[in-house]
């Protein structure tokens, strides 16, 4: 019974695709911020924080000056498929 379970726990879990997941975290820190080539602010720090399975990912990105000026925040989501690739944000 033993052998039985074991064999079919093996063909299931070989028959599942994997994917990998990760979860990221990463942070800029800038001089000057720069949109379209024109100074749109000082030093800020810049955070991106996601998630990536599959050609599915969703993050969300920030600037801020650490005052109540020039503070940003972009929502996206991407999906890759072969060599398709749909991108929204916001």
């Amino acid at each position: 019974m033993k052998k039985t379970a074991y064999f079919i726990c093996t063909i299931l879990f070989l028959c599942v695709p994997l994917q990998a997941q990760e979860f990221f975290v990463e942070a800029d820190f800038v001089s000057n911020y720069m949109w379209r080539g024109m100074k749109n602010g000082n030093a800020a720090v810049q955070p991106t924080i996601g998630f990536e399975t599959g050609g599915f990912t969703i993050y969300a990105w920030g600037s801020t000056e650490f005052r109540d000026e020039n503070n940003e925040i972009n929502l996206t989501a991407t999906y890759e498929y072969k060599n398709l690739t749909l991108h929204f944000n916001d």
